[in-house]
């Protein structure tokens, strides 16, 4: 965010009689930003979103790191605390590397995440992203997107 400092002066001048011109004169100085701009954030889109339990959806995820691996896991949350709580389905994960650009594709089948928020008599909300450490003892869904699945 970058800072503003505004210096204003003032000036009378006296035009011979009792006519006087006020000038004024403000002159902004930007000081530096304290820090770059930060890069675009990651992020995953699924396509379809809302789905039957075990049908296929397909991820494009842009924005990570360019070449490197991931780990994309099903949860029913986007944060949580690492000792007490399990909220994603360790058992359905897709490993990938992004490519050149930070970006990939893929396919994921979408189960019943563990303790998802139900959205309807027989849907339930879960998140699909990349389980990163945030802090001493949390968790945060880096990417999230959300999917709605429906069961029968």
């Amino acid at each position: 965010m970058e800072q503003c400092m505004h210096k204003s002066t003032t000036r009378k001048v006296l035009l011979g009689g009792p006519a006087v011109l006020v000038m004024t004169t403000s002159i902004a100085l930007l000081a530096p930003a304290a820090s770059a701009i930060s890069p675009v954030p990651p992020s995953i889109s699924a396509h379809p979103n809302n789905l039957m339990v075990n049908a296929q959806t397909s991820l494009i995820g842009k924005n990570f790191p360019a070449d490197k691996a991931l780990r994309l896991t099903e949860c029913s949350r986007t944060t949580w605390v690492v000792v007490s709580q399990h909220p994603c389905d360790n058992n359905n994960t897709v490993t990938l590397t992004t490519n050149a650009f930070g970006g990939f594709r893929t396919q994921f089948k979408a189960e019943l995440c563990p303790g998802g928020v139900r959205v309807g008599p027989t849907a339930v909300a879960c998140y699909i992203g990349v389980p990163r450490p945030n802090g001493v003892d949390t968790v945060k869904l880096e990417a999230a997107v959300k999917i709605v699945v429906t069961y029968p």
